[in-house]
């Protein structure tokens, strides 16, 4: 947002070390990454709030910020994907619009004037089930089934790497009660493929493995196999540092669990993601039983069931590692919309 100002508005807009100028006017940069940024804005005064994918903002953050427009003429404008019907913006806002002092606009993805055709028609085939209908319908619905219901026996199941593994890459889920899950990923031929699998389920064995011993595991996991990284569940600094001591190149996973869902979905979808049947025995198990948290849902949250995970954990760790997060296409003219849009941008701004 602040780089396309700086374009549309040259000598009129300046950002220099966190501080933006605009025609006149300092402009506060405010990131919201947790429920403690509410206190960024606590006693400031705004005339104009722009907030980029509000349904990521805590709540606490949301109602401090409404508060601080206390301005005559004060406007806010948020811009988002659907999210869960129990979110709150949903029900407070978005469903008491004609109670609220607000309007609400939807649009679908082919309003967007920024994406060409052909990327419009990329992404509907990518996105399958409660993602369709948010990111290509704009539908507020509850994620709520089977999670990777995308998943097609014929497209993502096979016998084995077709050829010699032009890449391999390896990601690590850690329990000390619950499972550790290896999982061993082959780029070959434009596509990655989990080729190997190592599960050990500490109460299933009814004995607890050490950090060395996980390496030992790893090692012969491995074998010849040299992995160019190795991704790990960030939480698992001891066997992360163990493993580092091997002569491992570790990376600390991305758990955004949602977008790792989201970009493992479409892997699937792509059908850029294969499993080698035979040897991932407990990555189809728990694919077949990989849910939506009900409960969760009614919250407003999405959210996995938290059972029959681990082997699942490990897939977007690497999923996320590979394809995220969201690769944009270049843009070109962005913000120029040939006057499709304009009132709504007048009915927007009174």
């Amino acid at each position: 947002v602040v780089n396309q100002l700086l374009t549309w508005f040259p000598g009129h807009a300046n950002y220099v070390e966190g501080r933006l100028t605009l025609f006149g006017h300092e402009a506060r940069v405010c990131g919201v990454n947790d429920a403690a940024a509410e206190g960024r804005i606590r006693g400031s005064t705004f005339i104009y709030w722009y907030a980029d994918e509000v349904t990521l903002y805590p709540k606490n953050f949301f109602d401090m910020a409404r508060t601080r427009l206390s301005p005559p003429d004060a406007l806010a404008i948020g811009t988002c994907n659907a999210d869960s019907p129990y979110h709150y913006l949903k029900r407070e806002w978005i469903d008491k619009q004609h109670e609220r002092d607000c309007k609400v606009f939807s649009f679908v993805i082919d309003d967007n004037p920024a994406l060409t055709p052909e990327y419009v028609e990329s992404l509907k085939r990518d996105y399958t089930g409660g993602f369709y209908d948010r990111f290509i319908l704009g539908k507020w619905v509850i994620a709520s089934g089977l999670i990777y219901g995308c998943w097609d026996e014929r497209r993502n199941e096979c016998a084995g790497v077709p050829g010699r593994a032009e890449a391999i890459i390896v990601s690590v889920d850690y329990g000390v009660t619950n499972p550790t899950v290896f999982g061993k990923h082959c780029y070959c031929r434009g596509t990655w493929y989990r080729s190997e699998e190592y599960y050990w389920d500490s109460e299933r064995e009814k004995r607890r493995k050490t950090d060395d011993e996980y390496a030992d595991d790893f090692d012969k996991f491995c074998g010849r196999d040299v992995p160019e990284a190795v991704i790990v569940d960030p939480s698992a600094a001891s066997l992360a540092l163990a493993l580092e001591n091997r002569g491992y190149n570790v990376v600390p996973a991305n758990n955004d669990v949602v977008l790792g869902i989201r970009t493992l979905s479409t892997m699937m979808a792509r059908g850029e993601y294969k499993v080698v049947a035979a040897a991932c025995p407990d990555f189809l198990r728990e694919r077949a039983q990989y849910v939506w948290d009900p409960k969760a849902a009614l919250r407003g949250i999405d959210a996995p069931l938290k059972v029959n995970d681990h082997a699942m954990d490990d897939a977007r760790y690497f999923a996320m590692y590979v394809a995220g997060p969201e690769k944009i296409p270049a843009v070109h003219e962005y913000g120029t919309t040939g006057g499709r849009y304009d009132h709504v941008i007048r009915e927007m701004l009174g």
